[in-house]
This record gives structure tokens, C-alpha cells and sequence, in this order.
């Protein structure tokens, strides 16, 4: 493992509440690097060596998930095309796209590339570049080589959804397993959902919000 790579991890365990067994899982994954893309591919015309984004869709109510690589270029130029545009549209319109393409998945065990899930991605991908968070860190770190973008969709009690956004920077290539996956959006749900938290206000106002199990019963 590179001087590179291990300082990385390092800082990437540190702060964790189990930085050992964060560290040895993180090895792990480095012994067999690239993992493996389980989402859809779209990063046309791949080079050697080239870095991928990653994107997630996550339903909390269900944990439907959709995943995709791409290229970063591609994240920068739908940013470029949404600026100046309302993040909060951008965001609700994604919210219901996503409500969609998860319960058209549960009716006909579609996949990914299922039509409501595209339209999903289409919309995601515009809410995730309008996104402040997308925006302060394509400014700082221009290549956004191994990021992972995460949009969650909240399903309120009263049935409106709305949708969070949070990404991580991972030192490893490669998806994020599921697993994993789900132990960022937990913490994300955390986060999200409390007091003062703009998620969280608006959750409370409408009845609060429909989760996974999982998600309820996290380890504390």
C-alpha cells in the first residue's frame, strides 16, 4: 500500500467510533482494489487509469437503492448547466422521481435501468450539482476523483417526501458496498433528522418520517 494511500485511510478511520475495525475493514478492501461497480456504468469512453464518481439514490423508508459511476467531468458540466438555478426545486423534483422509480421497482422487481429510474438519476444528478455541498467541494478539489454522492429520500407521514443530500471522500476506488453504504446513510439520517437540522424541521412538520428498521435501530 502506498505512503498515499495509508495516510488516506488513516484520516479517513480517525474520526470513526470504531477507527480498528474501520481500518482493517478499509485494508481489506485496498487488497482487492478496484470493487467492483454493482450500479450502472455511465462513464462513456473509460480510460486506463481514468477515476469515477459515484452517485446513490437511497430510499430510507425501504432502502431501495440505485447506484452509477461516472465520470467527474460529467458531474462538473451538469453543475455548469444548473447554475443559477433553485437547489430546493431541483431537490423536490428529485424527491419525487425517486418516490417513483422505488415503487415502481417494488411492483415490478425492476432494475436500474428501469425508465422511472433514469428519470430518476436524470433528476438526482441535477439536484446533487446544484447542491451547496457539491458546489464548495468542486471548488476545492476541482478532480472529484472517488466521491460519492448520496441522495436520500425522506417519505413524511403525511405522505409528502423530500430529499437530503451528503457525500463522502473515499481514498479507496470503487463503489461503496452496500454495507458500507448503509452505515453512511445512517449516519446521514442522524444528521439529517436532528433538531435544527433543516431535514429534521421539516420532517417534524409534516408527522415525521417513515424509516427502515435498520435505520431505527442503529447501534448507538
Amino acid at each position: 500500500m502506498s505512503s498515499f494511500k495509508t495516510q488516506a485511510l488513516l484520516r479517513r478511520v480517525a474520526a470513526t467510533a470504531g477507527p480498528e475495525r474501520s481500518f482493517w475493514k478499509a485494508v481489506g478492501a485496498l487488497a482487492q482494489e478496484p470493487r467492483p461497480n454493482w450500479g450502472l456504468d455511465l462513464h462513456a469512453g473509460r480510460q486506463p487509469l481514468a477515476t469515477d464518481a459515484f452517485v446513490y439514490l437511497v430510499n430510507t423508508s425501504n432502502l431501495w437503492v440505485a447506484s452509477a459511476a461516472m465520470s467527474p467531468a460529467q458531474l462538473v458540466a451538469v453543475k455548469n448547466e444548473v447554475e443559477g438555478g433553485d437547489s430546493h426545486k431541483l431537490r423536490a423534483l428529485a424527491a419525487v422521481a425517486m418516490a417513483s422509480a422505488s415503487q415502481a421497482a417494488r411492483a415490478k422487481e425492476g432494475s436500474m435501468a428501469s425508465p422511472e429510474s433514469l428519470q430518476a438519476f436524470a433528476a438526482g444528478l441535477r439536484a446533487i450539482a446544484a447542491a451547496p455541498g457539491f458546489i464548495a467541494t468542486a471548488e476545492q478539489s476541482p478532480e472529484l476523483d472517488n466521491h460519492h454522492w448520496i441522495l436520500l429520500l425522506y417519505r413524511l407521514v403525511d405522505g409528502e417526501v423530500l430529499a437530503g443530500f451528503g457525500y463522502g471522500d473515499d481514498p479507496i476506488p470503487g463503489m461503496l458496498d452496500r454495507e458500507t453504504l448503509i452505515e453512511f446513510v445512517g449516519n446521514m439520517v442522524e444528521m439529517d433528522l436532528e433538531p435544527g437540522a433543516l431535514v429534521g424541521e421539516t420532517a417534524a412538520a409534516h408527522g415525521g418520517a417513515t424509516l427502515a428498521d435498520v435505520l431505527v435501530t442503529r447501534p448507538s
